[in-house]
């Protein structure tokens, strides 16, 4: 009887164990879907918003992200799914290696990620198209 029992008791516990997992929601592991924009001025400082899975999974951790080996700012996690950074500057026209390095030692490499821009330089005449008060 004894024998029974702990057959039943096996049994009893691996369907509860398989049943655990059904319910669970999707665990996609630490990937990146979606980085917007993929390029930004080359002094920096434009947030960038980095999207995917796994950010946070097993409780809240730190990351540090770099631009082409240089250290950005993160200025936001927004859940498992998104991260916003604020990239250092850059060489107009590198296009960078995004490199993101949590506090549980995973790591993500993704090549040519972003690429550092000459925004169109603003000219006097932009400034302003003389529809305003005239003042003395």
């Amino acid at each position: 009887m004894l024998r029974k029992s702990s057959m039943v008791l096996a049994a009893v516990v691996g369907l509860a164990l398989l049943a655990g997992g059904v319910g669970c929601g999707k665990d996609e592991g630490l990937k990146i879907r979606k980085i917007e924009p993929r390029e930004g001025p080359f002094a920096g400082g434009d947030p960038v918003t980095i999207y995917g899975s796994g950010f946070q999974s097993g409780g809240a951790k730190t990351v540090t992200v770099y631009f082409g080996g240089k250290k950005a700012r993160v200025l936001e996690f927004d859940g498992d799914d998104k991260l916003i950074v604020s990239p250092p500057g850059g060489n107009a026209g590198d296009k960078v290696k995004l490199t993101l390095v949590f506090s549980d030692s995973r790591r993500i490499d993704i090549d040519d990620a972003y690429t550092y821009i000459d925004p169109a330089p603003l000219k006097v005449d932009d400034l302003g198209s003389g529809t305003g008060k005239k003042t003395n």
